[in-house]
């Protein structure tokens, strides 16, 4: 019997920016991995907290008590959820999280002689 790749039954996802609003959803953690090109378990660890965040963006899976509706989007804050789920997270400040991933250029310019 093969297995199914995208999980009908996955708890849906919520993608926060790195200023912290709410900007996408995807009905599971396979969705929005494939949607990003990186592995599941990134994202679980980010989901569940094991990690802050997961391809330069906060990642939480939607609790089954709170209901997303279309004014969230860009509105909702990441604190403000967390706060609604009663969870207390670690956050990069928002500097911190936009240069993420970025490195300084060190390759060394000719010098003239």
């Amino acid at each position: 019997m093969k297995k199914s790749r995208i999980n009908k039954t996955g708890s849906p996802v919520l993608v926060f920016n790195p200023l912290k609003r709410l900007v996408a959803y995807f009905h599971s953690l396979t969705a929005m991995a494939s949607a990003f090109g990186t592995s599941n378990s990134s994202i679980h660890q980010a989901c569940v907290g094991q990690c802050i965040s997961s391809c330069g963006l906060y990642v939480r899976f939607l609790a089954p008590d709170i209901e997303i509706e279309d004014s969230d989007y860009g509105n909702l804050r990441l604190e403000d959820y967390d706060e609604m789920c009663g969870v207390t997270r670690t956050y990069y400040p928002t500097a911190n999280m936009s240069r993420k991933g970025m490195k300084y250029n060190k390759s060394h310019k000719t010098q003239k002689k």
